[in-house]
């Protein structure tokens, strides 16, 4: 059975369930059918994934209000979780903090930190040239735009990763791993229009002063194909991993 575990990092509880990300991968998995396909969405912060990380055929990881910078027990037993799961290859997207904590977890904390200046709303991201032959990007646009919220980031990559996107207020917006199967966004491609409209009316409520980066022009910009294609590329990637497997 193809089973992807969603780790779920929300500590905001009107977020819990990761229910954008399962809507994703089932949607995904309906273009490419992975037979006895099943998404299992566990707890980071209750630390409620704690069996085999064998039995899983994919990971996605959510995002979190939680600071990249923090230490806590259940952030050091997903990172050691995301140690193994890089040790047996098995394919893995990191959204936003997952993307941070991807890095955080195989390079170090120098490699993560803080931007004095964060990324809300609709923000333009430009693909590099490698996301041209990228098993998760292939198929995007050079130019487009997704959903952003975040200050943390990060900050650098070693040379086993390829740098595949950025923005103008963030350099790394997207790579991937060179020796695994593991893939990270700074941004929210699980979010469709009404979810990305629901966020900025969050974060407006915590800071009125906040810029809202394409706030009016969200109807013509926002793009469902960038979720559907990078969410379809990894059912694809995990049916190949099932296939090797069997």
């Amino acid at each position: 059975m193809g089973k992807i575990l969603v780790i779920d990092n929300n500590i905001d509880l009107r977020s819990h369930g990761c229910a954008d990300i399962e809507r994703c991968l089932i949607e995904a998995n309906a273009n490419h059918g992975i037979r006895d396909f099943e998404s299992l969405v566990r707890r980071g912060p209750e630390m409620e994934y704690d069996f085999d990380h064998n039995l899983c055929a994919g990971v996605v990881i959510s995002g979190s209000k939680t600071r990249i910078e923090e230490t806590h027990d259940w952030v050091t037993a997903q990172m050691n979780f995301i140690k193994n799961l890089y040790a047996a290859k098995i394919p893995t997207f990191g959204l936003c903090y997952g993307e941070q904590l991807i890095v955080r977890a195989l390079e170090g904390d120098d490699y993560v930190g803080r931007s004095p200046i964060g990324e809300f709303g609709l923000v333009e991201i430009t693909a590099l040239p490698e996301a041209n032959s990228s098993r998760l990007f292939k198929g995007l646009p050079t130019n487009y735009y997704s959903f952003c919220y975040h200050y943390d980031h990060v900050e650098k990559l070693t040379i086993d990763y390829r740098l595949l996107s950025s923005s103008d207020l963030c350099e790394i917006h997207a790579y991937e791993h060179k020796k695994a199967p593991m893939w990270g966004v700074q941004y929210h491609p699980e979010k469709n229009l009404e979810e990305c409209k629901g966020s900025i009316e969050e974060i407006l409520e915590s800071d009125p002063s906040a810029k809202i980066s394409n706030g009016a022009a969200m109807e013509s910009l926002y793009n469902q194909a960038i979720g559907d294609t990078l969410f379809s590329n990894f059912i694809e990637q995990v049916g190949i991993y099932l296939g090797q497997k069997h």
